[in-house]
C-alpha cells in the first residue's frame, strides 16, 4: 500500500483525529492564535496564494482590477468579485455582488434565455 494511502487511513482513524486535535490545541490555540504578527503574515500569504491559484493574478493586479469597479453597473462600492469563466478559468472582469449573482444565474439558465427575453419584453405585460 502506498505511503499516502496509509497516511490517509491514519488521518481518518480515531487515533489520527485525536492526534490532529491535540496538535491543533497545542500549537494553534497557544502559539499562533495570539501572535498578531504571525496571523497578519499568514493572512497576506493566503491572499497571495488565493489569487494566484484561482485566477493566475498577483495581488496588485487583482486590487487594480477591483479598484475600477463593476464592469456592468459601474458601481465602485461594496464587495467586488473577480468574475471568471468556470469552464476555461479565464478572467472576464470585476463585478459587484448583485451583478455577479445575476451572471451566475444567467449562465446556469442558458436553455431559458429565450423565455426570459420574452418575459422581460414590455409588449407581454399583463394589464392590471
Amino acid at each position: 500500500m502506498p505511503y499516502t494511502e496509509v497516511r490517509k487511513r491514519y488521518r481518518l482513524s480515531a487515533k489520527g483525529k485525536q492526534t490532529a486535535r491535540e496538535y491543533s490545541n497545542q500549537y494553534y490555540h497557544t502559539v499562533v492564535k495570539f501572535d498578531a504578527e504571525a496571523m497578519a503574515k499568514r493572512r497576506v500569504r493566503n491572499t497571495q496564494g488565493y489569487y494566484k491559484r484561482h485566477y493566475g493574478l498577483a495581488v496588485k493586479e487583482a486590487s487594480d482590477l477591483k479598484s475600477r469597479g463593476c464592469w456592468i453597473c459601474r458601481t465602485s462600492h461594496g464587495k467586488m468579485n473577480i468574475d471568471h469563466d468556470h469552464r476555461t478559468g479565464a478572467v472576464r472582469g470585476v463585478l459587484c455582488n448583485p451583478c455577479n449573482l445575476m451572471i451566475g444565474y444567467i449562465d446556469r439558465s442558458e436553455k431559458f434565455r429565450a423565455e426570459i427575453a420574452k418575459y422581460l419584453n414590455p409588449e407581454n405585460a399583463i394589464a392590471v
